[in-house]
């Protein structure tokens, strides 16, 4: 059976999880990881275009679990 998107999610808020944690890694572009029909790698793309939109909390969550702003010269597409 697949991991759920909460098991994704436990994996990566754990203590001493890196990016990366029981062989689950968080997808760096759309299409590389759909779990229960939700592309998380769109998830993560939106969240990464819309970051300076996000609120404090939003942003420090999405660190937490291994997700970084774009750099200043990054140029992100939104997936549609």
């Amino acid at each position: 059976m697949a991991p759920g998107v909460g098991d994704l999610l436990a994996a990566q808020l754990s203590v001493d999880a890196g990016p990366c944690a029981g062989g689950l890694c968080l997808p760096a572009g759309a299409g590389e990881l759909i779990v229960q029909g939700e592309n998380l790698g769109a998830r993560v793309g939106a969240q990464r275009v819309e970051w300076e939109r996000l609120m404090p909390a939003q942003q420090r969550l999405l660190k937490t679990l291994g997700i970084e702003p774009p750099a200043e010269d990054e140029v992100l597409v939104p997936v549609r």
